[in-house]
């Protein structure tokens, strides 16, 4: 067993130790801070140079729904038809033709759809 000044100075070495060590993630912190900031800067240069421009598939359905006066809800019910849904249930992630094309499902959502010819193809 280590007697009281054992202990002691391996504590004092310890606390020195771990000083040396807060100091050393005080500056990396400081550092990570600086590369941040930097990013941020950098990122927003990019932003401001760049000319590729986006449209969001959100900003889409709302152009078919508030300028074109698509109803949302009624291409929904053409997407996936009340008769389909209790088949579409049981077989659980598949590709489910319905008229003229056909829905991608995966965990009771469709995911895409596809023409029908281009379904043939991919088999």
């Amino acid at each position: 067993m280590r007697d009281l000044n054992q202990l002691y100075a391996i504590k004092k070495k310890t606390e020195e130790e771990l000083y040396v060590l807060n100091s050393q993630v005080s500056k990396f912190l400081k550092q990570k801070k600086n590369k941040e900031k930097y990013l941020e800067q950098i990122n927003a240069q990019i932003i401001t140079l760049s000319d590729d421009f986006s449209v969001s598939d959100h900003a889409i359905v709302r152009y078919f729904q508030r300028v074109l006066q698509y109803d949302i809800e009624e291409i929904k019910k053409k997407i996936l038809p009340d008769y389909a849904k209790e088949v579409v249930k049981k077989l659980n992630n598949c590709e489910y033709p319905i008229g003229d094309f056909v829905a991608i499902i995966k965990d009771n959502n469709v995911v895409t759809i596809e023409t029908k010819d281009k379904c043939k193809n991919k088999k």
